[in-house]
């Protein structure tokens, strides 16, 4: 080691420092998500208000809509958000998987570094329920795509995708729910400007072993596939049950 190199490394964040750096990013991203709440729901009465004085203006309520649709995918953000930081409840539920990704998805998005393609294939049919805490869940899709994301330091396709898993795959004989997380590029070196220190090297260290533990609790496993560089596949098995008493099967 250079003696260049050696403040750089001295000074790198332990896993404990890192595990506390992002319980402090999770509390304050509460206090944030109230004040983005209140600016969402004043944009939504000024919409309104604008709405009645252009009523005859076709252009006017055009861009109120695209005004209008930004105010809903930030609301759609800050609730996914607070829902996976500060859960309202605690113990296992029903959990509508379709909408358990979907939701991790738009958190996960614009984490994920440019030369990374997220490609995802979640069909709203057939419905997909399983029991667990959902933040949980997030939490194993999470760190499964973001290791995915670290096996493609020079950029490729991260495919996230949800259903039915094939019989073979199934114990006990009951349907069981598969998410699929895997990754496709070439191993190269990481793009300028990229680090994966953070939230990605605290995944790294600790997350996977979390991940296999909060599947197991549910009822499933985890299967691996990180043999081939720029190519990983981490297939989450959860066992399928009965959507609640009063939900109807359409989304």
């Amino acid at each position: 080691m250079s003696d260049a190199e050696a403040p750089r490394l001295a000074a790198r964040p332990s896993e404990d420092e890192l595990a506390v750096r992002m319980q402090i990013a999770g509390a304050l991203s509460c206090g944030l998500a109230h004040h983005l709440n209140n600016s969402v729901a004043t944009i939504y009465v000024a919409c309104a208000s604008l709405r009645e004085t252009c009523a005859d203006d076709a252009d006017a309520k055009a861009s109120i809509d695209l005004v209008e649709g930004a105010a809903d995918h930030a609301r759609d953000v800050v609730s996914a958000l607070t829902g996976f930081v500060r859960p309202a409840a605690a113990g296992p539920a029903p959990v509508h998987v379709q909408h358990l990704v979907e939701r991790a998805l738009l958190l996960l998005r614009p984490a994920l570094h440019g030369g990374v393609d997220l490609q995802v294939e979640c069909p709203a049919e057939p419905v997909l329920w399983l029991r667990a805490e959902a933040h949980r869940l997030q939490q194993v899709i999470f760190t499964l795509a973001l290791r995915g994301e670290a096996a493609l330091p020079a950029g490729g396709a991260l495919r996230v995708a949800v259903g039915l898993a094939p019989r073979s795959e199934a114990a006990g004989g009951g349907d069981v729910v598969r998410v699929r997380i895997e990754s496709a590029g070439a191993a190269g070196p990481a793009r300028p400007g990229r680090g994966y220190a953070g939230a990605g090297e605290c995944v790294a260290a600790r997350g996977f072993e979390i991940a296999h533990a909060i599947v197991a609790d549910c009822g499933g496993r985890i299967e691996a596939d990180e043999r081939r560089a720029g190519a990983v596949r981490f297939d989450v098995l959860l066992p399928c049950t009965r959507a609640p008493a009063g939900v109807q099967r359409e989304r």
